[in-house]
């Protein structure tokens, strides 16, 4: 796996440690041009769906999984791929 930062510069994920890993698959829609976007973020690891009625609860969720303390998805060692 990697990530392409520029089409000159690449980085190996697989030899970055990652200490702490969370995983969503996220839907944004909107019910028509004019209406607030709508999401949803389901974990990866536990399919549990969490549903949101705008962009800031969203972001609010997500900055909550992301602070200091907040419990731990799962953990990874670095990983060692030819």
């Amino acid at each position: 796996m990697y990530l392409h930062l520029t089409t000159r510069f690449q980085i190996n994920l697989m030899t970055v440690p990652i200490i702490r890993y969370q995983s969503y698959l996220l839907r944004l829609w909107q019910d028509n041009p004019q209406a607030m976007w709508h999401a949803t973020a389901q974990s990866i690891k536990t399919n549990e769906i969490v549903h949101f009625a705008d962009l800031e609860s969203l972001y609010r969720f997500l900055a909550a999984q992301t602070a200091p303390g907040a419990p731990v998805d799962q953990i990874d060692e670095p990983k060692n791929t030819p």
